[in-house]
């Protein structure tokens, strides 16, 4: 009988720790219910490896340009499909683009969304396809909408992450069943285990990443157990708590708001920084606030593998930021977190929703960061609603370790995955090589199985041929985008000599109101001055009619005649 592979598609080959947790929890899972299972994480560019631990050989196989021959292959290779989580129930495969650093070209020819959407297309009668509890980020489109109730009407199983998202489907039409499935990352303690976790904010410690255990921070925690360590200078002796801050670049506008009020509310607490979504620019987030914060900041470094952030915010006394996945990691480890919502993101909205604690985010900073030091005092604490979260969770990984099952019973035989299912072929005829994915997990389940495939002779002349074709073709497009390039430069010389003509009428027209407004004033001036006269003279004459000197002369019947009198 053969063993069963995933596939798992997602968003696995970004810069993002979230999303390299889904394949290690899918892989540990899965692992325990399947014998002999592979989980063969599958991105839409695939990512090569960064040079330690097992993901050294690359971390996600690539599932390149959608089209039914390619969703047919990746088919022919699964057992089953898991898709998701994360927000990808985009409708727009041009949203991915900045966060890939793809060019933008190639971004459209991928049509990332339609892995997400359209799945595996017609091949879904032969491969079942599980929507994995992504997230809808808002309404969808009209095309967006028909396109979902298309895709959906014979997937096998349609999970969301949220009840919000749910009503995000019914809206668009979705008339079959849609399970509501809470973020797998909520049982990250499995295979992540809490004392492993321990031992990494040892390293952090020794590397001066990390602050020490002091009275208020990690000795509270469960699993703590970590000796003293780290820190230096003026900050050695704070013991306050330690609060994981976190961030991406749009929020870097924040960061003088957020140190006054961390200074201010938070004056004897450790502040750390971690970059939880490399792909958003964390770090430019964590460095202005190093800049600005008025106490020592400690930072765990942007390539730290995926076990350090978890240990960073698993030993906090409290996690602040703004991302979903540092938030599902506080909760699942037990430690208290607040989202900062300032942009009132769906994700956060529906997690605060699922989990029943509305107090759980906030977009104002001041009040994140009062809630922060109430939560790492022991002053609050989320309800106790984690275990019912994950009971949910381990019932929906049953449902389809029973679906993987029935398909290995069929004696369907499976295309082994070769050469052509990893990154290097694709990433060959891009025009820029994507992103790094980091951080990346030092040490996973033995069902993850991540591309290690060598070519042989005839793979490698083929990947060679088509580069050679791709860059034959670039080579074209490039002279095409030389001559592009000319014309809008001469097209912009025109503009620029429009504009200095449009820019001169206007003066003129700004010098003929001056000029017209000018003469008005004085039009006006000489009519008041004429009026004034006019009163003047009206009242010489009414004097004059009045004057006895003048009543027996002549002169009166000469202004009765004036008058016409």
């Amino acid at each position: 009988m053969t063993a069963p592979l995933i596939a798992h598609v997602g968003a696995f080959d970004l810069a993002s720790y979230g999303d390299q947790l889904y394949p290690l929890v899918s892989g540990h899972e899965l692992g325990r219910r399947l014998e002999g299972v592979r989980v063969a994480p599958f991105g839409p560019v695939g990512s090569t490896g960064v040079g330690h631990g097992p993901a050294k050989a690359g971390t996600a196989w690539a599932l390149g340009h959608w089209s039914e021959r390619r969703a047919r292959e990746v088919a022919e290779a699964a057992t089953l499909v898991l898709c998701g989580g994360g927000e990808v129930v985009q409708g727009d495969g041009s949203v991915y683009v900045p966060f890939y650093a793809l060019d933008p070209r190639d971004g459209r020819d991928l049509a990332m969304d339609r892995w997400y959407i359209e799945g595996l297309g017609a091949a879904e009668r032969d491969c079942p396809l599980v929507w994995h509890a992504p997230g809808v980020p808002g309404e969808l489109d009209v095309a967006t909408a028909e396109r979902v109730r298309r895709a959906l009407e014979h997937r096998a199983v349609v999970a969301v992450r949220d009840e919000r998202s749910r009503r995000l489907l019914e809206a668009a039409g979705v008339e079959r069943e849609i399970a509501v499935v809470p973020d797998s990352a909520l049982v990250l303690p499995r295979v992540l285990p809490p004392d492993d976790l321990a031992a990494r904010r040892d390293a952090l410690r020794a590397a001066g990443h990390y602050p020490p255990a002091g009275d208020a921070g990690e000795r509270r925690s469960s699993e703590a157990g970590n000796d003293d360590g780290g820190g230096s200078g003026g900050d050695a002796e704070r013991t306050g708590p330690v609060l994981v801050v976190q961030g991406n670049h749009t929020m870097t506008g924040l960061v003088p708001q957020l140190a006054e009020a961390l200074a201010e509310l938070a004056p004897d607490a450790r502040i750390v920084t971690v970059a939880v979504s490399p792909c958003h620019n964390d770090h430019l987030f964590a460095a202005a606030l190093r800049d600005h914060a008025r106490c020592r900041v400690w930072s765990v470094p942007e390539d730290s593998p995926v076990e350090s952030v978890a240990a960073a915010i698993a030993g906090a006394d409290c996690f602040l930021g703004v991302s979903l996945h540092g938030a599902i990691t506080a909760l699942a480890y037990g430690r208290p977190f607040v989202t900062l919502d300032p942009f009132e993101q769906a994700k956060l909205r529906g997690f605060a929703e699922l989990i029943g604690w509305p107090e759980g985010r906030t977009s104002d900073v001041a009040e994140a960061v009062r809630r922060a030091m109430r939560r790492a005092r022991g002053e609050e604490r989320p309800p106790a609603t984690l275990p019912a979260l994950q009971a949910r969770v381990d019932a929906h990984f049953d449902r389809v370790a029973e679906l993987a099952e029935a398909e290995v019973a069929s004696g369907r035989r499976l295309r082994p995955l070769g050469w052509e299912d990893t990154p290097v072929p694709l990433h060959l005829r891009l025009r820029r090589v994507p992103r790094q994915a980091i951080p990346v997990p030092e040490s996973e389940p033995p069902a993850v199985r991540r591309p290690d495939v060598s070519p042989t002779e005839a793979e490698l002349r083929r990947t060679l041929d088509d580069t050679f074709r791709a860059r034959l073709r670039l080579r074209e497009e490039q002279a095409d985008d030389a001559a592009e390039v000319a014309r809008l430069h001469q097209q912009a010389a025109d503009l620029r000599g429009a504009i200095a003509h449009l820019e001169g009428m206007v003066r003129n027209a700004e010098r003929q109101v001056a000029e017209h407004e000018k003469a008005r004033r004085e039009a006006e001036e000489e009519a008041a001055r004429v009026a004034a006269e006019s009163r003047h003279h009206a009242e010489i004459v009414a004097a004059a009619r009045g004057s006895r000197a003048f009543r027996y002369t002549r002169l009166p019947r000469a202004l009765r005649q004036v008058d016409g009198r």
